[in-house]
């Protein structure tokens, strides 16, 4: 459940401190939730709200953030989080109008992460990161199971 879920990426630092026990049973919980998605299309229909919002980001599953971090980049690294301690994280995927001139249906997706920390523990601050959000095609997911010997 979504509740068991939290309760066990509570004391990870958000998947940083994570032990690889805690890590197999957070994966497990996050399969388990993921399944009742699939073949579906998150961009689509009724899914597309759960996907098109602003969002805490409680969580990030990669095994190691010595240098930098999925979510935050070098601020959730090793270094980063010594001089900037999180004190939240976000990820807003939202609307950004027309993807082009042509007057036609689709819109452009952006990502937005914030984090928010405390320089040396003691100066609040804040910094902002945005990117584009698209689908990749088959041959763009092939490239990345390649590159990173993993299944998506």
């Amino acid at each position: 459940t979504v509740e068991k879920l939290l309760a066990l990426i509570k004391p990870t630092e958000r998947g940083v401190s994570a032990t690889p026990a805690q890590r197999d049973e957070i994966n497990a919980l996050i399969t388990s939730l993921e399944a009742g998605w699939q073949g579906e299309d998150a961009l689509k229909g009724s899914n597309r709200v759960y996907l098109l919002r602003e969002c805490e980001v409680a969580y990030v599953g990669q095994t190691s953030s010595k240098k930098a971090n999925a979510a935050g980049g070098k601020f959730r690294g090793r270094l980063g989080r010594l001089l900037f301690a999180t004190t939240a994280l976000y990820q807003h995927v939202l609307e950004a109008g027309p993807a082009s001139n042509t007057g036609t249906a689709a819109t452009k997706l952006l990502a937005i992460n914030m984090i928010m920390f405390r320089f040396l523990g003691i100066i609040p601050g804040a910094t902002i990161l945005r990117g584009d959000v698209g689908v990749l095609g088959p041959e763009a997911i092939s490239q990345l199971e390649t590159s990173y010997n993993t299944k998506l």
